[in-house]
């Protein structure tokens, strides 16, 4: 009997760290900087990199990716994304150095998305919360 209630009391006790350790986590991702319009910037670089790779925005925020000289790149969301998007939609021949796409998240959600031309090298991923 003592040793159930020695159990019983070690348990309780866990129990008591876990809940105290448990708190709401932050979503994931940094927060881009802002151009002079107030558009989230990501960049596209010629090294074949996302600038954030693992970004955060509020609901309701215009992002803009920016292609970096000597770049080809594209931007297309992947399957399940609460929105889909693709900058094939306004450059079908890709973006070059100097291009830009922009576009307004509405929905709170994870957005995986990649550069279809350069395939997994250019995999990203935008939360909007």
């Amino acid at each position: 009997m003592a040793g159930d209630v020695r159990v019983l009391a070690l348990a309780a006790a866990a129990l008591m760290l876990l809940a105290g350790c448990s708190s709401p986590s932050e979503p994931s991702g940094q927060e881009p900087p802002k151009d002079a319009q107030g558009r989230y910037v990501i960049e596209l670089t010629s090294d074949n990199k996302v600038v954030p790779s693992d970004a955060r925005v509020p609901a309701g925020s215009r992002v803009v990716w920016k292609v970096g000289a000597g770049g080809f790149h594209d931007v297309t969301s992947d399957a399940g994304a609460p929105e889909a998007f693709t900058s094939d939609s306004q450059y079908p021949q890709k973006m070059r150095g100097g291009d830009e796409f922009e576009f307004t998240f509405t929905k709170k959600g994870t957005y995986p998305y990649r550069c279809v031309v350069h395939g997994t090298m250019m995999v990203a991923k935008l939360t909007v919360v």
